[in-house]
């Protein structure tokens, strides 16, 4: 059996969101001194780093894997689907670097993992053009809840704890994280399971 671009790229971004999630899981039990209310991103400097920062290129590798095949060949896209490729290639380079650029790297780690973030939400929110409703509705939810998270997350800065709505720093930053995530995996097993051409091209 024969696959599609965009069916090998679904698959490649579910099975990088999963490892993603399994191996955030591990970290957090084998870092005995990590607690829920830092940033996970902290698990890339403590005893579980190997298992974390290896599941952060993972993910961003299958990303920028899977925006090249959804939108292959490139040069005949239209703007729309280049201007996803973008976004997607951006969020997939801020995934990589969070697992090569750890907490102790200073500025370079705060710079990818913003990109991560920032890139994601109109890339999940563009999805919505590749996909069969209603799960498109679900990307676009998930781009906006991940929009609400980080103007929180980022809102502390001036005003202090309580943007974390009580869960934390750490919890804040999952509900940031997670939606992202949740997204690559579901897009990636729309992909894979054989959505029809119309509605990965975007058309009617």
């Amino acid at each position: 059996m024969k696959f599609s671009n965009k069916q090998v790229a679904g698959l490649l971004l579910s099975i990088g969101a999963a490892i993603f999630v399994f191996a955030a899981i591990v970290s957090e039990g084998i870092d005995t001194e990590y607690i829920f209310s830092t940033p996970m991103n902290w698990l890339a400097d403590g005893a579980a780093a190997p298992i974390f920062r290896s599941a952060f290129v993972i993910l961003g590798l299958s990303i920028v894997i899977g925006a090249y095949l959804i939108v292959r060949p490139l040069r005949q896209q239209t703007f729309n689907n280049k201007l996803f490729w973008l976004l997607m290639t951006l969020t997939g380079i801020g995934a990589a670097g969070i697992g090569l650029l750890p907490e102790g790297a200073g500025l370079a780690h705060v710079v990818v993992v913003r990109m991560f973030w920032v890139f994601a939400i109109p890339a999940a929110v563009m999805s919505f053009s590749f996909q069969k409703r209603p799960f498109a509705y679900i990307s676009v939810a998930l781009g906006i809840l991940t929009l609400i998270a980080t103007v929180l997350f980022l809102s502390s800065v001036y005003v202090g704890e309580i943007t974390f709505l009580g869960i934390t720093r750490g919890g804040m930053q999952r509900m940031i994280q997670y939606p992202i995530v949740l997204w690559i995996l579901g897009f990636g097993a729309h992909l894979a399971a054989g959505a029809s051409e119309a509605a990965a091209t975007g058309k009617p």
